[in-house]
C-alpha cells in the first residue's frame, strides 16, 4: 500500500467476477479490471483451477480467452489481483485537507511542519500595515504589530560644511567637532601633591591646571580615588576632588585660567560646561556653588553623582586667559564637602560624553604651565636624590648647571631649586666635606631651558638638586 498523509491509497485490488454458466463452446469471460499478466488471475471451470497456459488475457478492461472452448452448463470463475505493482498518481487537484491532515484548521491559517513528522494548522501573521499615503515613512514594530513611522526630519545641511550631527536626547543640530577645552578635568595630574590646606588669602595651585582665588578663607582639597569598575560616573574616571570651604566670610572659587592666544579664539563662542558632583555629606542647597564664567546656581546637589551643565556665550577677550570653574558666594559654605569629577568645557550648545585624553597626552598638556624634576607621585621639596640633576665640581667657587624642560612652556617659567639632602627651596646640595645647602640661583631662563648657578664651598665635590618651572597664568 501507499500513503499520503492519514489516508491510503490502494495501489492492488483483489478483483473477482460473479460465477458464470458457459454457453455451448463458449472461449471469452470479460473481467471488469485490468489484469497485468495471465499469473494474476485464478480461473476455474467446475471448480478445476486451470493452467495459465490455457488461456490468453487481452484488452483494457480485461477479456480471458480460452483456449478450447467450454460445454454447456459449465460453472465458470476467475479471481484477479487489479493493477499490481502500480502507483496511482491522484489527479491535480483531487487532494483535498482531509486526506491531509486529521484535524481541521480554521479559515486564514496554514498547515505547517515541525520538520520531523507532525503537520499542525498555524496562523498567518498579521499582513504588514497599509502602505497607503505613507510616502517617506518607515516600517516598525512593537513585536505584534506593525506601523508606518515618521523620520524626523535632520536640521538644515546649508553652511554646515564639516559638522556633526549632534543631539541633546530631544532634538538633534549640527555642530562643530570640539576638544575638551579643560586640561586635567579628569584630576589625573597632581605634580604639586594630592593634599592642600587651603589657608586665608592664599591664592594657590593644588591639581594641576586647578586654582584656588579668593579673600579670607580656610579649606581644604583632596585628591580620591574611584572604586574599580563603578558605574556611577560614566568612561571610568580614576579620580576626582573633594573641596571642603570652612569659612563664610567672603567668597571663594575653584577655578581654571584658560589661555586665550590669541583672544579671539574664544571671543564669542557658545560654549557648554558640564560636571558631575556630589555632596561628600547631606545636601548641598541651590545656591551654595554657582558657575563662574557662565553664571548661575549650579542647582541642588546630593549625595548620589549627578551630572550638571551649562551653557553660555563668552564675551569679547583681550586679556591672556579667560577664567572658568566654581564658586562659593559670600555666607556660604561647603562644610561636608563637594566631589568634583570630569570636568568638561566645549564648543556648541550640547553637553557631549567626557573627552578623555591619555595620562601621557593630559600630563605633556599640564608641563606646558609646569614641571617639576621630582618623578610624578613625589612632591616638590621631598628630600630625595632620585630624579635630580648632579654634576662634579672640581674645584671651589661658581659653577652652574643647564636644564632642559621636557615640554616647551607658555612664557618664561619662575624656577624653584631644591636641595636634595634637605628640600629647602632654594637651595643646592654642596656634597663637599657633607652634604650641605648652598644657594642657587637661576639664570638666562627660557622657554626650553634655564641655567642654575652657585658658588660651592670646597673642591672635588659634586653638586645636585631638584626643581620646579611655573609658568602657570
Amino acid at each position: 500500500m501507499s500513503y499520503i498523509g492519514k489516508v491510503e491509497l490502494k495501489a492492488s485490488d483483489i478483483r473477482e467476477i460473479t460465477p458464470g454458466t458457459a454457453t455451448a463452446s463458449q472461449t471469452d469471460i470479460p473481467l471488469g479490471w485490468l489484469a497485468p499478466n495471465v499469473q494474476s488471475l485464478i480461473v476455474t471451470i467446475n471448480g478445476v483451477k486451470q493452467q495459465t497456459n490455457s488461456y490468453t488475457i487481452a484488452g483494457s478492461p480485461t477479456t480471458v480467452t480460452l483456449s478450447a472452448g467450454m460445454t454447456l452448463g459449465d460453472d465458470y470463475q476467475v479471481i484477479g489481483i487489479n493493477d499490481i505493482g502500480t502507483t496511482i498518481v491522484p489527479a491535480d487537484g483531487t487532494v483535498t485537507l482531509p486526506k491531509i491532515s486529521a484535524g481541521t484548521g480554521s479559515a486564514g491559517q496554514f498547515l505547517k511542519t515541525d520538520g520531523v513528522s507532525t503537520l499542525s494548522w498555524d496562523t498567518v501573521p498579521d499582513e504588514v500595515a497599509s502602505q497607503t499615503s505613507q510616502s517617506g515613512k518607515y516600517l516598525t514594530t512593537d513585536g505584534s504589530t506593525t506601523s508606518w513611522a515618521t523620520v524626523d526630519s535632520l536640521p538644515t545641511q546649508t553652511s554646515n560644511a564639516g559638522k556633526y550631527l549632534v543631539t541633546d536626547g530631544t532634538s538633534a543640530s549640527w555642530d562643530r567637532e570640539s576638544p575638551n577645552i579643560i586640561i586635567n578635568g579628569d584630576f589625573d595630574i597632581w605634580q604639586r601633591g594630592t593634599t592642600f590646606n587651603l589657608t586665608t588669602s592664599t591664592n594657590i595651585y593644588t591639581a594641576d591646571r586647578w586654582r584656588f582665588e579668593g579673600n579670607n578663607f580656610t579649606g581644604s582639597l583632596i585628591r580620591y580615588g574611584f572604586t574599580s569598575g563603578q558605574v556611577d560616573v560614566p568612561d571610568g574616571p580614576g579620580y576626582y576632588a573633594r573641596w571642603i570651604n570652612n569659612t563664610s566670610a567672603l567668597s571663594q572659587q575653584f577655578t581654571q585660567r584658560i589661555e586665550t592666544t590669541p583672544p579671539h579664539k574664544l571671543s564669542g563662542q557658545v560654549v557648554m560646561m558640564s560636571v558631575w558632583l556630589r555632596s561628600a555629606s547631606g545636601t548641598i542647597a541651590d545656591g551654595d556653588l554657582t558657575w563662574v564664567g557662565g553664571g548661575g546656581n549650579v542647582g541642588e546637589i546630593t549625595t548620589t553623582w549627578t551630572k550638571f551643565t551649562k551653557t553660555w556665550t563668552i564675551p569679547t577677550q583681550s586679556g591672556t586667559y579667560y577664567t572658568v570653574g566654581f564658586n562659593v558666594p559670600d555666607t556660604k559654605t561647603l562644610l561636608g564637602g563637594v566631589d568634583i569629577a570630569h570636568v568638561q568645557l566645549e564648543f556648541g550648545s550640547v553637553a557631549t560624553t567626557f573627552k578623555s585624553r591619555t595620562f601621557a597626552q593630559e600630563l605633556e598638556a599640564c608641563q606646558r604651565y609646569y614641571e617639576k624634576s621630582y618623578n610624578q607621585g613625589t612632591d616638590p621639596g621631598s628630600i630625595t636624590t632620585t630624579s635630580d640633576w648632579l654634576i662634579r665640581h672640581p674645584t671651589a667657587g661658581p659653577g652652574a648647571m643647564m636644564v632642559y624642560f621636557k615640554v616647551p612652556k607658555r612664557g618664561i617659567p619662575t624656577m624653584v631649586t631644591y636641595g636634595a639632602s634637605t628640600g629647602n627651596s632654594g637651595k643646592v646640595t654642596n656634597m663637599s666635606g657633607g652634604a650641605s645647602d648652598i644657594t642657587g640661583t637661576w639664570i638666562s631662563t627660557g622657554e626650553g631651558t634655564s641655567n642654575v648657578y652657585w658658588t660651592s664651598t670646597g673642591s672635588e665635590t659634586y653638586v645636585e638638586g631638584h626643581w620646579t618651572a611655573d609658568a602657570e597664568l
